[in-house]
């Protein structure tokens, strides 16, 4: 009986209204219909965009490149936040050993004012999956993963951005 209701159901809902309800009803009385209503268009359909953001530090869900201002060290990141408190955070002692040594060496300053944004997604996935591929194309010298990743890392994450291949799916 459910299996009926529920064909019947995504049936008409598809449908537009033109079904007399009392006919529907009186040819399954044994059925107890539960009615739904969904609008076929929301407002937020007709807004598919978001507010353009012109200033670099007011940006999320980017990769990012850091540059010292003395030498060739560069740091490629990503953050879902707002790059500006993600900057900060770099600012701060919290960062990685390796950013934090060359931070902290004599006459190495990071280039805060020419951070560079050098790509953009709509998920987290799909920035982890941006993030990977920028490092090991530019092999930057301050990032972990570029030594600590292994292939099968690499590979799993790469995967996992494929949603036919989650699990569950």
């Amino acid at each position: 009986m459910n299996i009926v209701k529920t064909i019947l159901f995504e049936c008409l809902s598809q449908e537009t209204w033109v079904v007399n309800w009392s006919l529907v009803t009186s040819n399954f009385p044994q059925v107890d219909f539960n009615v739904a209503f969904k609008t076929p268009t929301t407002i937020g359909s007709y807004f598919p965009f978001k507010d353009k953001v012109k200033e670099v530090e007011e940006q999320s869900l980017v990769v990012y490149k850091l540059q010292f201002n003395s030498c060739e060290a560069i740091y490629i990141g990503k953050t879902e936040r707002i790059l500006g408190h993600r900057i900060k955070e770099h600012k701060t002692s919290n960062s990685s050993a390796c950013f934090q040594d060359m931070k902290n060496s004599v006459g190495h300053k990071i280039h805060y004012d020419g951070i560079e944004i050098i790509d953009r997604a709509d998920n987290n996935m799909k920035l982890q999956v941006k993030e990977l591929l920028h490092i090991l194309k530019q092999k930057p010298t301050l990032n972990k993963q570029l030594n600590a990743q292994s292939n099968y890392d690499i590979k799993t994450i790469i995967v996992k951005a494929y949603q036919q291949f989650r699990e569950g799916k």
